[in-house]
């Protein structure tokens, strides 16, 4: 019901199997198998939903495992995960761009807590991972959780919420299966959960354009905290009469007000002018989705809005319709049950009425200056602000193995690209990064391997050119990484 994909036939070797012992009472005790995730980038990060890992040189890796505990109206799954990252060097921005390129990124950057790279050593720390504690009756769970989330239909970049950002901890009162209602099925979940800085900083903060500082010190607002609260919520209804489809909305906003309960703020879930309504001092998104599914064919699409970052132009005070969009289309095709076709186009550039009217990019705010990010990392889809994206996916399923290929394209923050250079009319100076994918899973009695090639050309990389070329038609700073994913579990 909740698209969140985990039903998928065709990813079902991608689940990792755990043992089970039943006790008395209907009580049940599940071991997690032992994982142990290696990640490697040669040159420079790749973009990945890649929860706790962060953007890195080098190898990093994701130990975990863990025990499930289910009785009749408790459930504790405790799963805690260890982080290790080499943090190798590289660059984060060219240094050779000039003070008005650095000042106008960083009207991101004041506005959100995006590190490009997360300090100088390796590092190392160990969470909570993938648990929760719930308790559970009939068909509503209520409880405390520190696990990912990915809410939407998207199988490549969930706008609202991914797994793009180390999980959170968050109060969750949901349905744990559907409830019948109005003539169909209806889920929900709605969460109140923390958001943390990561800590870091952009690069170069000392640096200056006409005698100004480009960086803001996030509490330079007085109201600042480095921390923030999430209240989110989603819905989706199945009706009777319409096989196959599913339709929902999710709505959250992020304020800094810690003292109000739950209650309150979910009254404005309700408000039918949820976005139109401006409140400086929050941070709200909303929007729609909707899956069909009918035999070997499967359509899905998201369509969201979030509010302006700040009312920054006379023409944001006249018009209140003007807010942030971005959206996701997708198509499924499965062939002779075992061959499996996915294309995914996913669009968070903002329009040329939005970036001239200064609303800003998706995830930053004025006011919320870590903007919706966990960690320094955004929650939602893993090309970030301003980015596009096309994906292309062929999968292979045989009886114990996946084999697959695809490609993905990247438009990197389109937002600043048109901010930055259009006003010199540099339009040389796109970045686009081709991505070629190479998958494979593979079964082994107890072993499982999950492992994904990917070779990433990036072209005029972080917007810069040759410098050493003639004049003008100078050819892009295009670099090439090498991107290793690799997973091998053990069942117990």
């Amino acid at each position: 019901m909740l698209p969140i994909n985990s039903d998928d036939s065709e990813d079902l070797l991608f689940d990792l199997g755990f043992k089970e012992l039943n006790l008395k009472n209907n009580r049940k005790i599940k071991f997690f198998p032992i994982e142990n995730y290696i990640e490697f980038n040669s040159n420079f990060p790749y973009k990945r939903n890649n929860e706790i890992m962060l953007p890195n040189v080098g190898i990093q890796n994701v130990f975990s495992s863990g025990i499930y505990f289910k009785s009749k109206f408790l459930s504790i799954k405790l799963k805690p995960e260890f982080h290790y990252m080499e943090n190798k060097f590289f660059e984060e921005f060219p240094s050779v761009h000039f003070p008005i390129v650095w000042e106008t990124r960083y009207l991101l950057w004041n506005k959100i807590d995006m590190p490009i790279k997360f300090g100088e050593k390796s590092l190392s720390n160990l969470s909570l991972g993938q648990s929760n504690i719930l308790f559970n009756y009939k068909n509503l769970s209520l409880g405390f959780s520190s696990e990912n989330l990915w809410w939407g239909p998207s199988r490549f970049n969930s706008i609202m919420l991914s797994n793009n950002s180390r999980g959170f901890n968050h109060f969750t009162f949901n349905t744990n299966r559907p409830i019948k209602a109005l003539f169909g099925k209806i889920e929900f979940k709605y969460i109140i959960g923390n958001l943390n800085n990561s800590g870091y900083y952009p690069p170069n903060t000392e640096g200056e354009s006409s005698a100004t500082n480009y960086y803001i010190p996030k509490d330079y607002n007085t109201d600042y905290q480095n921390k923030s609260k999430l209240y989110a919520f989603i819905i989706s209804y199945s009706p009777e009469k319409v096989n196959n489809l599913t339709i929902g909305m999710i709505r959250w906003l992020q304020t800094y007000k810690f003292g109000n309960s739950g209650l309150k703020y979910f009254e404005h879930f309700l408000n039918f002018n949820f976005i139109k309504n401006h409140n400086k001092k929050i941070n709200k998104g909303s929007g729609l989705f909707m899956k069909f599914k009918e035999n070997s064919f499967e359509f899905y699409a998201e369509y969201y809005n979030s509010s302006p970052s700040t009312k920054n132009s006379i023409n944001q005070y006249l018009n209140s319709n003007l807010k942030k969009s971005a959206f996701t289309v997708g198509i499924l095709k499965r062939f002779n049950n075992n061959l499996y076709l996915n294309w995914e186009w996913t669009k968070m550039e903002q329009n040329s009425s939005n970036i001239s009217n200064k609303i800003g990019s998706w995830y930053e705010h004025d006011y919320i200056v870590d903007g919706y990010t966990n960690y320094g990392e955004v929650l939602g889809s893993k090309i970030g602000p301003g980015s596009n994206s096309h994906n292309i996916l062929l999968k292979k399923i045989l009886k114990s193995k996946v084999f697959g290929l695809g490609i993905e394209i990247i438009e990197n923050d389109n937002d600043f690209y048109y901010q930055a250079f259009s006003p010199s009319s540099d339009f040389r100076r796109y970045w686009k990064d081709f991505n070629l994918k190479l998958i494979h899973i593979n079964k082994l009695n107890r072993f499982k391997l999950y492992g994904e090639f990917i070779f990433v050309r990036s072209l005029n990389h972080k917007w810069e050119l040759d410098h050493w070329a003639n004049p003008w038609y100078r050819p892009g700073n295009d670099k090439n990484n090498f991107h290793l994913n690799l997973c091998i579990s053990y069942d117990l």
